[in-house]
């Protein structure tokens, strides 16, 4: 990656509920409880950030393993839900090249990072 400043996934999703005044939580996990990634022994963390406020996870909040943000979709409604039309949140995952991807032996690394949407 001559050049680059890492690596970066984003995902928009969307959350609305039919319940209360439209407040959620979410709960971070990852499998590894750690933001780390694996293939075999070898290892490389990861940033996650959460934006309970729009689709860009670039500037959530930075979350770590069992991390629970809390959001709102404004009022409930009727199913199917309007207010998914558009997404309006994300998740945005970021693998740092400086001392982390730039001495990773080649590989495939894995974790799984899973978001626990709840009324609140």
């Amino acid at each position: 990656m001559p050049g680059g400043g890492g690596e970066t996934a984003e995902d928009d999703f969307c959350v609305w509920t039919n319940q209360g005044t439209g407040n959620y939580q979410i709960t971070v996990t990852s499998t590894s409880t750690s933001m780390t990634a694996s293939s075999g022994t070898d290892s490389v963390t990861y940033v996650t950030r959460l934006n309970l406020a729009g689709t860009d996870g670039s500037v959530g909040t930075v979350v770590t393993d069992g991390d629970t943000e809390t959001g709102s979709t404004g009022a409930p409604g009727a199913f199917p839900p309007p207010s998914c039309a558009t997404d309006n949140a994300s998740v945005h995952v970021t693998f740092a090249e400086v001392g982390n991807l730039d001495g990773a032996t080649a590989g495939s690394y894995t974790d799984e990072l899973q978001l626990l949407v709840e009324p609140n």
